[in-house]
C-alpha cells in the first residue's frame, strides 16, 4: 500500500525537481481526489470490497485519514 504512494511521489519529484508545496498539493488532489467531509461518513458506511483486500484497506485508510478523530457516536 505504501509502495504505490511512494511511487507517485517519486514520479512527481522526477517530473519537477523544484516541486513546491502548492504544486505537490495540486498533484496529490488530482491523483487521489479532494475530500468533502460531509460525505466521508457516508462513503465509509457504503464501502464494500470490490477488488483485492489491499485495495479495500487502501480506500478505508484514505477515508479514515480525512477524519481527525471519529466521534464516539460513530462506534
Amino acid at each position: 500500500m505504501e509502495d504505490s504512494t511512494i511511487h507517485v511521489f517519486n514520479s512527481l519529484i522526477g517530473e519537477e525537481e523544484d516541486l513546491t508545496w502548492e504544486a505537490l498539493k495540486e498533484a496529490l488532489l488530482e491523483r487521489y481526489g479532494g475530500h468533502d467531509e460531509g460525505d466521508v461518513y457516508e462513503q465509509l458506511t457504503e464501502l464494500k470490497q470490490e477488488g483485492t483486500v489491499e485495495e479495500y484497506i487502501t480506500k478505508f485508510e484514505y477515508l479514515t485519514a480525512q477524519i481527525p478523530k471519529l466521534p464516539e457516536k460513530q462506534f
